[in-house]
C-alpha cells in the first residue's frame, strides 16, 4: 500500500532500488522482462483509505484497496504510474509478456490526483449483521481469523521471496543467494531454457494483498530473461498451468 508520504519518492527517471528502498520494498511485483534490449519491470501498488503500513491486524476491520495502479520501470528507471489493464482469462505461453507489455504505451496516473479522487468516494454504509459477528467470534475461537503469528512468518517469506529484488541478466546463482540459497520448488525446461520456481508451500490466513507470493524465473543461456510473480497454496502449480499454455505437466 501507499500513503501521501510515499507519493515523493516516485519521480520520474530516479533508479528502481532507491524507490524501493525508500517505500521498504514494499509493493506487489508483477513481472520483469527485456523489451527493446531495457529491462522492464512492472509493480502494484494499492490506493485505500487506511494504511496497511503496520504490523498489528485490526480484527474484523476491512481494508479495501480503493484502486490498484502498476509502477512502471524501464531500464531500472520510473517512468510512471498507470490503471492496470483488465485480464482476459486467456492463456499464454510463459515466455510471452506481449499482455503486459502493452501497459508501456499507457497514459500515466498521477498519484495524488487518484489519491484525492479516492478519498471523494462515498464510503459503504457500514452494516452490523448480528449472524456474521456470531460467525466471527465462532472463526476467532477456532482460529480461522488472521492474527499476529500469520503475519509475523509472512512478512519473512515477503521479504525473502520478493522479486522486485531480481535484475534481468543474473545468473542462476545470484538469484538463488538473494532467496537465501533455498532450494526451487520447482524445475523444469522450456524450448527457450530452463524455469526454476522459488518460495514456499506455505500458506496464510491474512489479509490477501499482504500475502507473500512465489516467483517463476525463466533463463536463456544462463542468464534471468524473465520473472513472474504467483500465487502461493497447495494447487499452485495446477492454477499456474491454467495460465500457461506451455509448462511441463509435471
Amino acid at each position: 500500500m501507499l500513503v501521501e508520504k510515499d507519493f515523493k519518492h516516485f519521480q520520474a527517471g530516479r533508479p528502481k532500488r532507491e524507490i524501493l528502498e525508500d517505500v521498504q520494498w514494499r509493493g506487489d511485483f508483477i513481472i520483469s522482462t527485456e523489451h527493446d534490449e531495457e529491462a522492464v519491470a512492472i509493480i502494484s501498488y494499492g490506493l485505500c483509505r487506511e494504511s496497511l503500513l503496520t504490523t498489528e491486524v485490526v480484527e474484523n476491520t476491512p481494508h479495501e484497496i480503493e484502486e490498484s495502479l502498476w509502477a512502471i520501470f524501464v531500464a531500472d528507471r520510473f517512468v510512471k504510474f498507470i490503471l492496470p489493464p483488465k485480464g482476459d482469462g486467456k492463456q499464454q505461453e510463459v515466455n510471452d509478456f506481449s499482455w503486459y507489455l502493452q501497459s508501456l504505451k499507457f497514459e500515466p496516473v498521477e498519484l495524488a490526483a487518484m489519491q484525492k479522487e479516492v478519498m471523494s468516494r462515498p464510503e459503504t454504509p457500514s452494516q452490523t449483521d448480528p449472524g456474521l459477528t456470531a460467525a466471527f467470534l465462532i472463526l476467532k475461537g477456532a482460529g480461522a481469523v488472521p492474527h499476529q503469528a500469520n503475519y509475523e512468518k509472512n512478512r519473512e517469506l515477503r521479504n525473502q521471496f520478493n522479486a522486485a529484488r531480481l535484475e534481468i541478466g543474473m545468473n542462476m546463482a545470484e538469484v538463488e543467494s538473494i532467496f537465501g540459497q533455498e532450494k526451487p520448488l520447482k524445475s523444469g525446461e522450456l524450448e527457450s531454457g530452463p524455469f526454476r520456481i522459488y518460495g514456499s508451500n506455505e500458506s496464510f490466513n491474512t489479509i490477501y494483498p499482504l500475502h507473500f507470493s512465489n516467483i517463476l524465473v525463466l533463463y536463456q543461456q544462463g542468464k534471468v530473461s524473465g520473472v513472474y510473480s504467483l500465487n502461493p497454496g497447495a494447487d499452485w502449480y495446477q492454477q499456474l498451468q491454467h495460465r500457461f499454455s506451455d509448462l511441463p505437466e509435471k
